[in-house]
Formats: C-alpha cells, structure tokens, sequence
C-alpha cells in the first residue's frame, strides 16, 4: 500500500560558514509513491569543487549543497557534485549570501528537499526555478522578503507557485483554496497568516507531497477525490471548524491522524472500498458520536476511534505529555467484523447494524418530501402538481422522494397519498420515513 509522506523534519545548527550546519536526510524508500524520512546527521567534513560548490555528503553517499560560488550572477544548483548525486540544499548556510545579488537561481532535478531560509538568500532573483523532485520545502518563513514573491505575475489567484511546487498563500486568498492541477510539494509554511481564512481546499487529482500544510484550523469542506487512492496522513488534523468532508467511493485507506481533532465533525461516511485506518485517525472528534465501519475494513489502528486527548503533568519527569481517554461514542458494524473487535478490545460500545441506520439524517430525506425543506405538507403534494403540470422542475432528489407510493412512477395518485398524510389519514404507506435517498 503506498504511503504517503508525512512530513520531514529538519534540524539545523548555524555557527559557521557550512561546516557546523546538521541537516535531516531523506532515505528514499519509493520514488513518487511515498517517501519515509529518517533523520541521520551529515558527514563533519565540508568539500568545497572547483567551481566553488560547497557540499557535505549524507550515509547514502548523497550530497547537501550548503554553498555556492562567491560573487554568483545566475546560480545553478547541479544535480551532481564531484560525482556525488544532490539530493539537498541546506537552509543556514551563510555561503550562500555571496550570492545576495543574484539574478537568478535554478534548482536541479533529483533534488530532494531544501532548508529553510535558503530562498531568503536570494532577495534579489526575479527568476527561481525548483525541481519537481522535491518531496520536503522546509519552512520558508521569510519568502515574503524575496523579490519573486513580491512579483505579482508570479502569484495564481492568491496563491505563489515555483515550478510545480505551492510556496505561499496570500492573506486575501479566496475561501475557496484551489490547488493547481499536477502541483508536487507544498511548503511546510505556505500559509504563514493566522487570519487566512480558508474554508474549502480543492485538491488536485495526485497528491503533492505535504498537502497536509494547507489544510488549517478555518477549513470547513474538504474532499478527496478517488484519485488519491488515500486520505494522506494528517490531512485534515487539527481543523477543528471541519463540518462537511467527503471520502469518495474508491479511497482504500484513512491515514494516521487523518482527523484528529476536527472537533465540529458529526457524521461522515466511510466507503466500503476503505481496508485500513490508521492510528488517531478520528482521535478527539468528540461531536462525533457514532459511525458506521464498513466489513471491508480489516485492520484499525490504536485510538482511531473513540478516545479524546489530554494533557498530563507527569510530576516525576517534569514533562507534559498527550493522553487518551474514552468519550461517549458509539462503533457500529458488523459482527465479527474488524470494527467489533476493535470495540471489544477497547471497551467501547458497539452496534451490530447497517450503513443506512447509522448515517446522519441530514445526509438523506424522508418519502413525500417532493421540495426537500424536511416537512411533509401540502407544500409538497403542489410541487408535484407543478411539476406534472410542466410549471416547475424537482430536482433528482424531490422526484425520487416524491414518488410516495414507491412504485418508481410519479403521478396523481403520489398527491393524493401525501394529501391523506397531511390530513392524518392511514396511506399504509412509509410517508414521512428516512430513506436512503441522499440528498
């Protein structure tokens, strides 16, 4: 199963020119479809080239470039040193400020990941160009500072790119965040602004490494589109103002944390494509307070369900960690199922029951509701005459609902049966029922 990348830390000691500087390496484990980032110190030794390029090299025998030529006009950053593969850049490198009067800039393909503040040393470049390799922007806190990113021409309603890779969002971006189609990375602090408000992202159909980052705290609508094939690790983590999220039929997995603490969720639906959620995975939704896990899914991670976290004062250690407690929930599925043994071995209360009873009724309508504002009245029975009539058009969902008598057809006999409903007479038919028509 793929896995998605997380996210890659990266630490970072400034005390000298490139040689004192440690930064994270990345262990390639899968190009494209997932990349698991271990932390490992640089080689001590700095190598400088010949054409000035200053690099330490990785345990894989890789190079971070942590330097360029003095006095640089248009900087090339090559794929290859000394006949070392470039897969870094680092970020604190004080090397690189002999390019402050750069014009340009140009990153290589097969490049990994790039440090933090390692744009800012190019305040000058009109023109930058990153690689579609990178898997990991690191911060960029000050990019703001940067002649590209005060460039309009460079910015896509709102939102900065560089190559194929999101690298800000303006405070006045559109609630409605859409990201361009074959985006690869997002920065780690492409939203820098804590009054953005960005209440709905659209995804593109292939996932950009650290998509997670743009999903903040205001986001309130999210879906995730087939394509995907996953809900990435930590997609929606943290978005406490979440309330309306879509999994569409064919996602295969729910990553660790995909949920933690969307506290304002109530109800969402699992497709019965999903096999495995992960750990966390709906840790601290505590407005959610029962749903349903299809038989498909046959392995659950710890705490994905039913548990809210807390901070504990550990007063041997000092130190203030996250635990876990039961709230109020309620798992349903099948018996035997990976749901119930979930719940078994949880001690949380389990429902031997099906989709359709647990799905939040605002999700579907009820028989003879023809003008869906969830109240059977007359109101209803004169939409359908309109509509037979050819006055007025019901949607998909009112002609299905308004088919009283559920004999697929609709006609005068489905205003007459919700007429005696209105007046309180027996139809002996399911009027006024839920049904499993969505809305």
């Amino acid at each position: 199963m793929k896995k998605i990348l997380v996210f890659i830390m990266v630490l970072v000691i400034s005390v000298s020119a490139c040689g004192a500087s440690v930064f994270a390496a990345v262990s390639k484990a899968e190009v494209g479809a997932g990349i698991i980032a271990e932390k490992e110190e640089l080689s001590e030794k700095v190598y400088t080239t010949k054409e000035g390029y200053m690099y330490r090299l990785r345990s894989d025998n890789t190079a971070v470039v942590c330097g360029a030529p003095e006095d640089s006009v248009d900087v090339v950053i090559p794929s290859e040193v000394d006949g070392h593969k470039v897969t870094g850049v680092s970020g604190y490198a004080q090397k690189f400020q002999g390019a402050a009067e750069a014009k340009s800039l140009t990153v290589s393909e097969g490049v990994l990941t790039i440090g933090s503040m390692f744009l800012y040393n190019f305040k000058k470049a009109e023109e930058i160009n990153l690689p579609s390799s990178l898997v990991d922007i690191v911060y960029q806190d000050f990019i703001y500072d940067i002649a590209y990113y005060k460039n309009p021409d460079n910015w896509d309603n709102g939102v900065l790119y560089i190559g194929t890779n999101l690298m800000a969002v303006k405070q006045d971006v559109p609630e409605t965040l859409v990201v361009r189609e074959g985006t690869t990375c997002v920065s780690q602090r492409a939203v820098i602004f804590t009054d953005t408000v960005i209440k709905e992202v659209v995804f593109p159909k292939t996932i950009p490494h650290g998509l997670e980052y743009l999903t903040i705290n205001t986001v309130e609508k999210g879906t995730v589109p087939v394509e995907h094939g996953v809900v990435a690790d930590r997609l929606f983590s943290g978005c406490e103002k979440l309330t309306d999220v879509k999994i569409e039929d064919g996602i295969t997995a729910i990553g660790e944390r995909g949920f933690t603490n969307c506290k304002s969720l109530t109800s969402i639906e699992i497709p019965e494509t999903v096999t495995k959620i992960g750990a966390y995975a709906f840790a601290t939704c505590e407005g959610l307070k029962k749903i349903y896990v299809p038989s498909s899914v046959t392995e659950i991670g710890e705490y994905a369900f039913g548990y809210e976290g807390y901070l504990y004062h550990d007063r041997l250690t000092g130190e203030r960690i996250t635990k876990y407690r039961h709230y109020n929930f309620v798992l349903c599925g099948e018996i035997g199922s990976a749901a119930h043994r979930y719940a078994l071995e949880n001690m949380i209360t389990f429902e031997a029951t099906t989709q359709m009873e647990t799905t939040n009724d605002e999700c579907f309508g009820k028989r003879g509701d023809s003008n869906i504002d969830r109240t059977i009245n007359v109101k209803d029975a004169t939409a359908i005459q309109k509509h037979l009539a050819d006055l007025t058009v019901l949607s998909d969902s009112g002609l299905k609902l308004a088919d009283a008598d559920s004999n697929d057809t609709l006609n005068i006999k489905d205003v007459t049966a919700i007429q005696k409903y209105v007046a309180g007479m027996d139809t002996g038919l399911d009027i006024g029922e839920m049904t499993d028509i969505r809305l």
